[in-house]
């Protein structure tokens, strides 16, 4: 993989996995629309922006609607305390997304803490994902509480 995108930044813990336990010293592209959390990520996990490490604070939303950049792995870690916003399960947003995937590239959808999300919105991402020739995994109750879904071309 030669870049990677991250919508939901937070405290950067994705971030920081990439790069200690994957050594993925590459492109890291990351969103995060609150200014307080990226500081946070700054002083507290040393997460600064740098040369491979480009922090955008802006709406993920409108990020994916109006970025023109693609990227080999998206990683969708989207959460407001325990919920996913609608916007980010609305097909709209996935059709936008899939614009920003490279023709070899993979989506990880952070999906679900505990029952915060509606299964039949997943399902209906995941039947409009595979509707546009992807191989949709799901894997239930990882950590006990999330669902994880990955996407890759066919």
């Amino acid at each position: 993989m030669d870049s990677v995108l991250i919508l939901g930044m937070g405290g950067g813990g994705v971030i920081e996995t990439l790069r200690s336990d994957f050594n993925y010293t590459k492109a890291i592209t990351a969103v995060e629309i609150d200014p307080v959390i990226i500081s946070i990520a700054d002083t507290e996990f040393g997460i600064k922006e740098n040369d491979f490490l480009k922090i955008h604070c802006v709406n993920a939303y409108e990020f994916v609607k109006t970025n023109s950049d693609v990227y080999d792995l998206i990683i969708v870690d989207l959460y407001i305390d325990l919920s996913i916003p609608d916007k980010f399960l609305n097909l709209d947003f996935w059709n936008a997304l899939l614009n920003l995937k490279s023709s070899k590239g993979q989506i990880i959808f952070n999906a679900s803490v505990g029952a915060s999300t509606s299964p039949s919105k997943l399902e209906e991402i995941i039947s409009f994902l595979r509707s546009k020739v992807y191989e949709v995994s799901v894997f239930e109750n990882v950590n006990t509480t999330n669902t994880i879904i990955i996407t890759s071309s066919l």
